[in-house]
């Protein structure tokens, strides 16, 4: 990072923009500069999608909101060739990004002359034969080359269509709307479908079963993120919140008590009933009650050894 991208005025500019703190801010702009040296060398990102950079950088809040920031604040180009550049990205770029970049600007416009066996001589005048264009010579691009894992969790959530979840859980009954698909929001949902192909069609099924019977009297509005938590939708199928108003759970099964318990506790309570009376007369203090005392004492001792 530029040694003064830390005072500098515009990492304060997207701090405000943003609501970060200095140290994340600086983290950003950090992880962005790596994301175009590996994916970039010329500083064209925004050949990626805003959600691939984001993800990449590992920003889970609203990637058009974290871009638009950085542009806002000056970090980033709006341009027509590859949508966003880097502002300033070769006045500042390591001697190395710089060497890589010519290299493969050199790679991919070199040419080369089309030798011949025959006998005659070959005439000079030949139009120059492109070399082919492998990968190894031109840009790295994430969105033409083989799908990176990125790639992959873009195109999982979109055959998906997670915003189907969405549009469902907002007709049911008795719920809080779910007013957007956030970032953080996408990769619980990636992370529920990558550990469990049946989730999806589960978290559809579950949102048939609203409005739950457990919260029919208002006390608790589910949320969207309380659906997204481990373990709900499996709750939701398997009908653990299917009681109502008039639901009485079944009384605590009672301690049965041996004959020496049901001894100690007729003692215990004789006892106790004998100081009560004490106390009610005015006697709590008496030598009397003080010797109750002492074998309600010895009695709850002898019970807890």
């Amino acid at each position: 990072m530029l040694h003064d991208g830390f005072i500098h005025a515009k990492t304060v500019d997207l701090q405000r923009i943003l609501g970060l703190n200095k140290y994340e801010a600086v983290g950003i702009l950090e992880c962005i500069w790596h994301f175009a040296a590996v994916n970039a060398c010329d500083g064209g990102i925004g050949r990626h999608s805003n959600g691939l950079i984001a993800y990449w950088i590992g920003y889970l809040g609203d990637a058009d909101k974290l871009i638009a920031g950085l542009v806002e604040a000056g970090f980033l180009d709006v341009c027509e060739e590859s949508r966003l550049q880097v502002h300033d990205w070769f006045d500042h770029a390591p001697k190395y990004i710089k060497d890589r970049y010519r290299q493969r600007k050199a790679r991919k416009s070199q040419v080369v002359t089309p030798m011949s066996h025959d006998v005659t001589p070959v005439s000079h005048d030949v139009t120059p034969v492109s070399q082919p264009v492998t990968p190894e010579s031109q840009p790295v691009d994430l969105s033409k080359v083989k799908a990176s894992k990125e790639e992959y969790r873009d195109i999982t959530i979109e055959n998906r269509n997670l915003s189907l979840i969405r549009e469902k859980w907002n007709e049911a009954p008795q719920v809080a709307k779910c007013r957007t698909l956030s970032a953080a929001r996408k990769e619980v949902m990636w992370n529920h479908i990558n550990t469990d192909p049946n989730w999806f069609d589960d978290a559809l099924e579950a949102i048939d079963k609203f409005p739950l019977q457990c919260w029919k009297d208002g006390s608790f509005k589910p949320n969207f993120d309380w659906f997204l938590r481990d373990g709900t939708i499996t709750q939701i199928l398997e009908e653990q919140h299917n009681w109502g108003d008039n639901y009485t759970p079944p009384p605590a099964p009672k301690k049965q008590l041996s004959a020496a318990e049901k001894a100690e506790k007729a003692r215990s309570d004789d006892l106790y009933s004998r100081l009560k009376e004490y106390q009610r007369k005015g006697e709590g203090l008496s030598d009397a009650a003080s010797a109750l005392r002492d074998q309600i004492a010895q009695l709850e001792n002898t019970c807890n050894s």
